[in-house]
């Protein structure tokens, strides 16, 4: 499942852009590896390990903390910063399970900018590929372990935040069925239909058959 929601406002996106110094980064693999799956700039181990960046991770998961209760959200990961320039990309792959210290069961990347071109995240789910490129300040939430990558970027730089959460609720198909019954409950005017599917939807997943 993917779900997508408006997260940073215009100062929020400052303050996280700002941190953007080519000094803290490093590209990801050097060069001399050739043609690789991952090819874009992350934050090196100096950075991680500084106060500056402590701030910034106990401050973007203050901000992350909105959606704990929509999302079924309870033990996030470290945040890390990803700066992918021209050229660079993300192919297909899945995250790991645990990832970034915690039982991955839902993965982030937060947009910090959107005036780029190319960068689109493509998540994979059956045989159908959906794409995301939403304005400065959206988060894209979705199972972890689903196929994903992130197209070269074309012109100019993007910049993101990633990073997993474990939930509330292990089993993926209550979770989904969850998440979607509190955004509906959420709504000022509820689509009724909406929550009867899915109470459909539990009963064809839990409920005995007739006779």
């Amino acid at each position: 499942m993917i779900w997508l929601t408006d997260l940073l406002d215009d100062k929020q996106l400052h303050y996280y852009s700002s941190q953007f110094i080519e000094d803290n980064f490093y590209h990801c693999p050097p060069p001399e590896y050739g043609a690789v799956v991952k090819n874009c700039s992350v934050m090196t181990p100096e950075y991680m390990r500084s106060d500056q960046y402590k701030t910034i991770a106990h401050q973007c998961w203050k901000d992350v903390s909105l959606l704990q209760q929509d999302y079924l959200l309870k033990n996030p990961s470290q945040p890390y910063l990803v700066w992918y320039n021209e050229g660079h990309y993300y192919d297909w792959h899945r995250d790991h399970f645990p990832c970034g210290g915690v039982n991955s069961d839902i993965s982030m990347s937060i947009f910090l900018n959107d005036d780029y071109e190319g960068g689109e995240l493509l998540i994979k789910v059956g045989d159908a590929v959906t794409e995301h490129k939403p304005k400065a300040g959206t988060v894209v939430l979705y199972d972890t372990g689903l196929w994903h990558c992130v197209k070269p970027v074309t012109k100019g730089s993007r910049k993101v935040i990633v990073g997993w959460h474990e939930s509330l609720i292990q089993n993926s198909f209550i979770r989904r069925e969850l998440i979607a019954m509190g955004r509906e409950l959420s709504k000022d005017e509820m689509d009724w239909n909406a929550l009867k599917q899915i109470h459909v939807n539990l009963i064809r997943e839990y409920g005995r058959p007739i006779g």
